[in-house]
């Protein structure tokens, strides 16, 4: 059973007004704001598991970190711009820097 404790990150708190918070390495975070140790009082109670999440790949062949580990990146916090017939969500990476080509 998904729970607070247990909620990998990226796992979504829905708020009663609208909005969410999404699970972080440091605690739960307001779609728009600050991160807090749990959701707050206007959370519905509903967890959402995550969704996969990856970088657009014309983007990580024109990056200058191409050849780095990006697994560490927080892709669920990224712009969306394509969702995969398997769900996963294709995100612009915030961190891409185009490479030197000479």
């Amino acid at each position: 059973m998904l729970t607070l404790e247990n909620a990998p990150i990226g796992t979504k708190a829905p708020a009663i007004g609208g909005g969410h918070w999404v699970r972080t390495e440091r605690g739960w975070k307001w779609c728009t704001g600050a991160t807090f140790p749990r959701p707050g009082g206007d959370w519905t109670g509903e967890l959402m598991k995550p969704v996969n999440f990856q970088p657009k790949g014309s983007q990580c062949t024109a990056c200058k970190h191409r050849n780095g580990p990006c697994s560490h990146l927080p892709f669920h916090e990224m712009p969306v711009c394509n969702t995969l017939p398997d769900g996963t969500k294709v995100v612009i990476c915030r961190e891409f820097e185009r490479r030197n080509v000479k």
